[in-house]
């Protein structure tokens, strides 16, 4: 049966409380805040990638991990920090079609264990072999 116009202002007034009170968690970032941390981390990848010391062996084999893990570490809360600001302005309330149920739905609350543990595994592979093929090259 189809929803009636109570039933229907009460899962309008449902999300408008949900979406608030979602908000309201998420304090939102202005877009100097954003500018200033886009400027901070090209100066700092930069910097790091591009201002490397005259050394050889275990010295020049550390800064090198060092600059690839820095770089991509604040090229990732970068990306991150805006896609969150993205985020903030999507919809809470799912309908489920179904059984005319609904659900809150936030996206951290979509990733398993087995994909975290995943993450995990590939990343720390891909340093691996980074690391592996650095000391192949500076010792």
């Amino acid at each position: 049966r189809p929803y009636n116009d109570t039933e229907r202002q009460i899962l309008n007034d449902a999300e408008a409380e949900l979406d608030s009170l979602a908000r309201s968690k998420q304090l939102g970032i202005v877009i100097g805040e954003m500018f200033a941390l886009t400027i901070f981390a090209g100066i700092t990848v930069s910097l790091a990638l591009f201002s490397r010391p005259s050394v050889e062996g275990w010295t020049r084999l550390l800064i090198d991990i060092f600059a690839m893990l820095m770089s991509a570490i604040i090229i990732f809360l970068v990306v991150n920090v805006r896609d969150l600001q993205e985020e903030r302005g999507e919809r809470k309330l799912v309908s489920k079609i179904k059984n005319r149920d609904y659900l809150v739905l936030f996206s951290d609350s979509l990733q398993t264990l087995a994909d975290q543990f995943l993450s995990v595994i590939v990343g720390l592979a891909i340093v691996i072999t980074y690391a592996i093929l650095l000391a192949y090259k500076w010792l």
